[in-house]
């Protein structure tokens, strides 16, 4: 199955404490490996595949997401905020880096790149796990719609399945396992479905069960008006333009009414399927990917980078030495990002370490300030506001030196919205969420300062903050945000 967790950046120590696993051992063979890394106009590939595998990988998924632009012309594809895409030869290797063998990949969105970790196992024979993650972040940049979870797991598993070796490609393969499986005893009921906010913690049958009842309803809105059912993709329409709707009311249809209706459909002896055409492989020719594999400490450094939120122990042990002995301030802000989690002080030492190296260093300045408001989670200390005035300077010096630095803009319109100054915040929250649409922490809090000063759009993001925040402690705090707009209601079933 695939996890999608949204990892927040250095600044979820604002607001709340990782848990971290207990106890690292020798650093896994990962990190000895040859990585390589291939620049598309889109995407970074980080592998340690043979090249003809990793450039056929970087070549599927740039037909994935030509294949999306053609489904949703409409559709913006690409931020300023990266896309990083660290895809392993090996499961052992996944596994042991990610600190999870429960899923085939994880997406780990930072506010400094929107990274996914892909395994090679397959959690279905249809499906690809790097498309499906792929499509994930394709879908959250369309910050006009609000994809409930159903939706957003059922359409990525629906487009992963595209057979992209053919031209038009065909849409609507269903694994026969969710065509034709067998009710489990961890089933879940299409209400349930409908309803779900997060399922990273559910037991697996009832995790697998999700995944199929949400790929099925969303084949059957897609294609089941070919076989005479009612067409419900107007309803669909109108349900992701207005989170408020509720189900029922969208498509005239309780979620156990279109449950019926499915199982109906898939006694059909032949389901339909859509087909997308795509330009002419002329018309859509890009340039090859622009090759670099890495030395011991470049691969070390980046994979460390990668799992820096996700596995931030393995991350910081494996930062420990630098294979060449010279460590350098970009080195050690990692270093430093990777402590904060399991090591403030530690954290605090290395970072100033990095600031003499290089005083003027972005990244260095930017981390010194996250470790300045760490401990001030929704506080009006006296001394963390100082802490916040202090680290609003020291983002406003980053922002100067690195106008790119969009993690920055956020942390500066958090720094204000701490010390009160709302309508400021505003305008680098706005630009922060512009970039990086898809994190939830970049709505909540652009949806707060709305909501401080009475904005209107401040239930949008609240909602989606609510909806993709995968940590119950933020969930909580946009379900309460959301009770203190007037009349605001965010149960959408």
């Amino acid at each position: 199955m695939l996890q999608r967790k949204t990892i927040l950046s250095a600044f979820a120590a604002l607001l709340m404490v990782f848990c971290v696993p207990a106890g690292v051992a020798e650093l896994p063979d990962a990190f000895s490996r040859p990585w390589c890394a291939y620049q598309t106009a889109h995407f970074e590939l980080l592998t340690d595949l043979p090249q003809r595998q990793a450039l056929a990988k970087a070549e599927a998924l740039g037909r994935f997401r030509t294949l999306f632009m053609a489904l949703f012309p409409d559709a913006r594809t690409h931020t300023g905020v990266p896309v990083r895409m660290l895809i392993f030869r090996r499961a052992q290797h996944f596994a042991e880096v990610t600190g999870t063998a429960d899923f085939a990949g994880i997406t780990v969105p930072s506010l400094r790149a929107y990274q996914l970790l892909i395994g090679p196992a397959q959690t279905s024979p249809l499906t690809d796990t790097g498309r499906h993650e792929y499509a994930h972040y394709l879908m959250r940049n369309q910050t006009e719609l609000h994809y409930p979870l159903w939706y957003e797991e059922g359409l990525a598993s629906y487009l992963s399945a595209a057979d992209l070796k053919r031209n038009p490609v065909p849409l609507g393969y269903l694994d026969p396992r969710v065509r034709w499986g067998k009710a489990r005893p961890s089933d879940v009921s299409f209400e349930e479905v409908v309803e779900a906010k997060s399922v990273a913690d559910w037991p697996p049958q009832r995790l697998t069960a999700f995944y199929e009842k949400a790929w099925l309803m969303v084949h059957f809105i897609r294609l089941g008006h070919y076989l005479d059912y009612p067409d419900l993709r107007p309803a669909l329409a109108r349900y992701l333009a207005q989170p408020e709707m509720d189900f029922a009311f969208a498509f005239a249809l309780t979620p156990s009414g279109i449950g019926e209706l499915i199982k109906d459909y898939l006694r059909r002896p032949r389901l339909r399927n859509e087909f997308v055409q795509l330009p002419n492989s002329e018309e859509e020719a890009e340039q090859a990917p622009a090759q670099r594999c890495l030395d011991e400490a470049e691969g070390r450094l980046e994979l460390a980078r990668s799992i820096v939120h996700q596995n931030p122990r393995l991350a910081a042990k494996a930062l420990e030495r630098h294979p060449g002995g010279e460590v350098d301030a970009e080195w050690l802000t990692v270093q430093s990002e990777a402590l904060s989690a399991v090591d403030y002080e530690r954290a605090m030492a290395v970072i100033e370490q990095a600031l003499e190296l290089d005083p003027s260093h972005a990244g260095a300045m930017a981390q010194f300030a996250h470790l300045k408001v760490q401990r001030c989670p929704l506080s009006s200390h006296p001394d963390c506001m100082r802490n916040w005035a202090e680290a609003a300077t020291l983002y406003r010096q980053v922002r100067e030196r690195d106008p790119h630095r969009y993690d920055v803009a956020y942390g500066l319109g958090v720094a204000y919205l701490h010390t009160g100054r709302a309508e400021q915040a505003l305008d680098h929250l706005r630009l922060a969420h512009a970039q990086m649409p898809w994190a939830a922490e970049a709505n909540f809090y652009l949806g707060e300062a709305y909501r401080i000063i009475g904005d209107e759009r401040a239930a949008g993001h609240l909602r989606k903050a609510h909806s993709w925040a995968t940590d119950p402690d933020w969930r909580a705090r946009a379900a309460v945000a959301l009770t203190r707009l007037p009349g605001a209601s965010f149960e959408r079933r």
